[in-house]
């Protein structure tokens, strides 16, 4: 990763602008930041910046007798002729900085010797008589207290400046080189990092990008990269033998440790571990917990690098040391099981007890079940006596590895699980699992009709009970965008008969989905708001058990335009998957997230949640999942006015989904929308029939009745069809009517005012689109059309208002195309009104006259303009006789509407020289 410098450009230009600064007292940055904050990498950019000044002095150096640190050592800053360390390296400092404006910086004081501390002490309270700038970079918890007491006192013989450095944020973060992450390392790197520069670089080095795992630091199979690692490892090597066994016996533990278990770990007294703990608190390796006795490392990747750094065998007896002190302890079998799985060692009772917390954690770390899992099996054996139990595993790791978004591993579990169970026949529960982690993979690759005839055959062959109420349930889900009421009604009746709160919304969000997909908006409705209510209710442990429930009702909530509601979801969805690893799960999250930012005008949001969801839509068997994803990303490059780049991604999606299948019908209209704006009429009304199964769409949800309809009218237009053109916007309103929805109803108002004849038809057809609240891409186009029709009838006031609300919203929103089209359409009516404009002579008024006409333009009476002018009424009767007769006009409106136009100008003052 190149050392670009990111998200510190503040304080960079801050000691800039201290070292161009000049005043009575001589200035002092302190720069403070934990370890691998980036003091050092600002130092250097700003050294690099005031370098090109020939004016400025500039003495770097460290307080740490490092030779190979970037600066070289405080102690040998005068021996540019003398190189042997002096006992007060800044007694010299006069001559060493000579005239002008003198720049030292100094980096690393937590670690200046007693000396050096002495010395800076020295010049903290007696400063030179020079034009200094001194910068001061430490970690807060390594300087001296002497020399804490000295910075704090600075105030009266220096100008101080603090630059407290805190973590960088996420959006920082995403300024460095990163777009070889997989998708799980982009989802969690700021989190794990802690924002922590040094940190960040590290967890990016360890990512194999495409054919990466996502696997965490303590796991991952990949060599520690050395640039980041040997600051840290530095670090350590200062330690003690004992305190580096100490720290290496608290890593293994986990990111928080207590003395007991740390000493049983380590095989040390208690009072040792003390001694070695306070070795640690010092170098700023791990902190005091609000719990006397408890500790936590500074960072989880410090703990990491503890941990991979301690030898291999030795990790091996440490954790079977904490096994061992945990179980008398009687602790939880979770809290065990990271210790069973990573000892090395086990049989039928440690894989007992792994696959028992396996169950416990799955839901909020699949990942990490799926891993105890796979140890479990692997400590069962080969023996016949085991096999039912090695099939009950194989499915846990099916079912694991698919919440974690491990398909292959998925698969590969499930083939496994067959070959074992060949010829037996299996219990219904179980079954019922590895049925619905069959139809999840086949689904999540597009393949909708085998995942429909795995789930039927299930549910006829399943006891209809609880072992099939899941599988009604996946089997409505994979419906509801076709012709799955029927689906959907039996999975809500099965749903309510169970006490699974989470369970039964589910079914109300599918059963929502399904009641608009026919157009039943009423049904659609109660069932969103019945479901959003469960889930309000429900903590994120809950709601992690069933996921899809947030997602079904979010796009339910979308569709029926309650954009706040579903945004609000789909957050919170996020927030629960990224938390608890469930990756998969955030690919429609995330895009539904994108659909409701794009809806609002918010594109850059739009395609920041859509490249998030390509990244982990980026895989084997995730086809159907990325092209929701590329879909998404053609509309968005459509609204942003990329042609090309919506047609690139709308095919890209058409080639990776399987044909007629729900997500397909979705891709091929938004190809069809790319088509028609690349000028290919012909070609868009193939594509929407193709989605829609034939002209009566079909094939097409109700929701989705506008907008085909909306596109066949707008190619037939292009194609100078005109009868089917309007006959295809009446079929749009039609269906909007049925929905009853604000957008359905604006789309299909847009698509009359298209093929109005009239323009004041079309116009009050289009500004029933451009009223649609928190939808830009629909008042925008809207205001448009409003535009043009205000512009064939002539009136170029109303026609500006109109091109001033689009601008000012597509230009806000990031709208290109139809920023484009209204400043071409105030181009002409601009050059039209300067061409019908009469020449200015026959429009010259006197400048008392012109106040007159100017003041009735304002709808002032005569009686009000005389005592405004302080004249009399009779003066202003007068007046106005000369403006009609000047200006041609017989009405008060007319002067006013010339006023407007800017077609009536005042004549000249004559000045004293003209008379």
């Amino acid at each position: 990763m190149p050392n670009v410098l990111v998200g510190r450009q503040r304080e960079v230009s801050l000691l800039m602008e201290a070292a161009r600064k000049t005043a009575d007292r001589p200035v002092m940055v302190k720069i403070s930041g934990e370890s691998g904050i980036g003091k050092t990498r600002i130092l250097s950019e700003f050294l690099a910046i005031a370098a090109e000044n020939p004016e400025l002095k500039l003495l770097e150096c460290t307080a740490a007798d490092d030779r190979h640190s970037t600066f070289r050592p405080l102690s040998t800053l005068p021996g540019l002729d003398d190189p042997r360390p002096r006992e007060n390296p800044l007694a010299d400092l006069p001559e060493l900085a000579g005239p002008g404006r003198a720049i030292l910086v100094i980096d690393d004081l937590h670690q200046a010797s007693h000396a050096l501390n002495l010395a800076i002490e020295k010049l903290i309270w007696n400063p030179p008589q020079l034009d200094l700038l001194v910068v001061l970079a430490y970690r807060p918890h390594g300087v001296a207290n002497r020399l804490l007491a000295a910075l704090g006192g600075a105030e009266p013989q220096w100008d101080i400046v603090d630059l407290p450095l805190g973590p960088l944020s996420a959006e920082a973060a995403e300024g460095f080189p990163l777009d070889h992450l997989c998708g799980q390392h982009h989802m969690t790197l700021h989190q794990e990092s802690g924002g922590n520069p040094r940190h960040l670089k590290l967890l990016a080095a360890l990512c194999q990008g495409a054919e990466c795992r996502g696997e965490p630091l303590l796991r991952s199979g990949t060599e520690l990269p050395g640039e980041a690692t040997a600051p840290i490892l530095a670090d350590l090597d200062t330690l003690s033998g004992t305190a580096r066994t100490v720290g290496s016996a608290a890593a293994v533990i986990g990111d928080a440790f207590d003395l007991e278990l740390t000493a049983a770990v380590a095989e040390l007294d208690r009072t040792t571990v003390l001694v070695a703990v306070d070795e640690l608190l010092a170098l700023d390796l791990v902190q005091a917990d609000t719990v006397p006795g408890s500790f936590r490392f500074r960072h989880r990747v410090l703990r990491g690098v503890v941990y991979r750094s301690a030898p291999e065998g030795w990790r091996l007896g440490a954790h079977a040391r904490a096994v061992e002190a945990l179980s008398g302890l009687n602790q939880p079998t979770v809290r065990i099981a990271e210790h069973v799985e990573r000892a090395g060692v086990g049989g039928p009772k440690a894989a007992a007890l792994l696959t028992s917390a396996g169950k416990v954690i799955e839901p909020q770390d699949p990942e990490t079940a799926a891993v105890w899992y796979t140890a479990a099996l692997r400590m069962l054996g080969d023996g016949p006596d085991s096999r039912e139990q090695r099939a009950e595993l194989l499915t846990a790791i099916a079912h694991g590895a698919l919440m974690a978004g491990r398909l292959e591993e998925s698969g590969a579990a499930l083939d496994r699980r067959d070959a074992l169970l060949a010829g037996s026949v299996a219990r219904p529960d179980r079954e019922a699992l590895t049925v619905e982690c069959r139809a999840r993979l086949a689904l999540f690759a597009g393949r909708y009709t085998e995942a429909r005839t795995l789930l039927r055959q299930a549910i006829t062959s399943l006891d209809p009970a609880a072992a099939s109420r899941r599988l009604r349930l996946v089997l409505a889900a994979t419906t509801v965008l076709d012709t799955g009421w029927e689906w959907s009604e039996d999975a809500l009746l099965s749903a309510v008969g169970s006490e699974d709160l989470m369970l039964q919304a589910l079914a109300l969000g599918v059963h929502s989905v399904a009641a608009l997909t026919e157009g039943r908006r009423a049904v659609a409705e109660r069932s969103a708001s019945e479901a959003a209510q469960l889930i309000d209710r429900q903590s994120d442990e809950q709601l992690a058990c069933h996921i899809e429930a947030v997602c079904h009702v979010a796009w339910a909530e979308l569709r029926l335009g309650h954009h706040a509601e579903a945004a609000r979801h789909f957050a919170r969805g996020q927030g629960v998957c990224r938390r608890r690893g469930q990756w998969l799960a955030m690919i429609p999250l995330l895009t539904g997230l994108g659909t409701v930012e794009l809806r609002r005008g918010r594109l850059a949001r739009a395609r920041d949640q859509a490249n998030q969801a390509m990244k982990l839509a980026l895989g084997p068997g995730r086809e159907d999942l990325l092209s929701m994803v590329l879909a998404l990303r053609a509309e968005i490059a459509l609204a942003d006015g990329a042609t090309l780049h919506s047609l690139a991604d709308s095919r890209a999606a058409a080639e990776v989904i399987t044909p007629d299948t729900p997500t397909w019908r979705q891709v091929r209209l938004a190809q069809a929308a790319a088509l028609l704006a690349h000028g290919d009429p012909a070609a868009c009304t193939a594509a929407v029939l193709d989605a829609g199964g034939g002209s009566a769409l079909l094939d097409l949800p109700m929701w989705d009745h506008p907008r085909a309809f909306d596109l066949l009218s707008r190619a037939a237009l292009a194609d100078g069809r005109r009868p089917e053109a309007e006959d295809a916007a009446e079929q749009a309103w039609r269906a909007a009517q049925v929905l009853r929805l604000p957008a359905a109803l604006g789309l299909a108002s847009m698509a009359r005012a298209r093929v109005a004849e009239k323009p004041a038809e079309a116009l009050d057809h289009a500004l029933r689109a451009a009223e649609i609240e928190d939808h830009p891409l629909l008042e925008v186009p809207g205001r448009l059309l409003a535009a043009n029709a205000l512009w064939a009838v002539g009136d170029v006031a109303g026609t500006i208002r109109q091109l001033d609300a689009v601008e000012s919203t597509a230009d806000r929103c990031g709208l290109g195309e139809a920023l484009a089209a209204a400043r071409e359409l105030r181009e002409v009516v601009e050059a039209r009104a300067a061409s019908l404009r009469p020449p200015t002579e026959q429009h010259m008024l006197s400048q008392r006259e012109f106040e007159i006409a100017d003041l009735v333009s304002q709808g002032r009476t005569n009686r009000q303009i005389a005592r405004q002018l302080e004249v009399s009424h009779k003066t202003v009767e007068t007046h106005l006789g000369r403006i009609f007769t000047k200006l041609k006009v017989s009405s008060r409106a007319e002067i006013a509407s010339m006023i407007g136009r800017s077609s009536v100008v005042a004549r000249p003052r004559r000045t004293a020289a003209a008379r």
